[in-house]
């Protein structure tokens, strides 16, 4: 293959991605209709993974869940999704004390064993401590998180 036609074929390839992921309009001699299915499907899909990860996040928001979900992924690529997602939700205000304890837990698994927050609904003051073989208390919330 010739490195012009290499050329037009990366450049269709970054328009498509493009189209796939923040919404642009697809690569001319693309079905439009076609493509905006398939970008509602990966977007569906990445809704479904974060769902199954994230149990606390998804009934948490309840309803929303979907709308929301679909606001955020908007212009951005798959890659830690739940996380990000549930950053996303503090940052505008939305995030629910469940998937708080839910971040808080997971950020726990991966550094300090101790940690403090308050929930952004509530307002209560909630403690998480990991314990080895046992998983993350949370306290006063009581139990294990996972």
């Amino acid at each position: 293959m010739a490195d012009s036609n290499r050329k037009v074929l990366r450049e269709q390839q970054d328009r498509l991605v493009e189209a796939l992921t923040a919404g642009s309009p697809p690569p001319e001699g693309f079905d439009a209709d076609r493509v905006e299915l398939a970008a509602r499907t990966l977007v569906n899909k990445r809704m479904r993974a974060v769902r199954k990860a994230w149990p606390g996040l998804a009934e948490g928001l309840g309803a929303e869940f979907a709308q929301l979900f679909a606001e955020y992924a908007r212009g951005r690529s798959a890659g830690a999704d739940g996380e990000a997602f549930a950053q996303y939700l503090g940052q505008t205000g939305r995030l629910t004390d469940e998937a708080y304890i839910e971040l808080l837990a997971r950020r726990i698994q991966r550094g300090f064993p101790i940690r403090a927050g308050r929930l952004p609904k509530s307002g209560q003051r909630v403690f998480a401590i990991r314990v080895p073989w046992w998983g993350v208390w949370v306290w006063p919330r009581g139990g294990f998180a996972r």
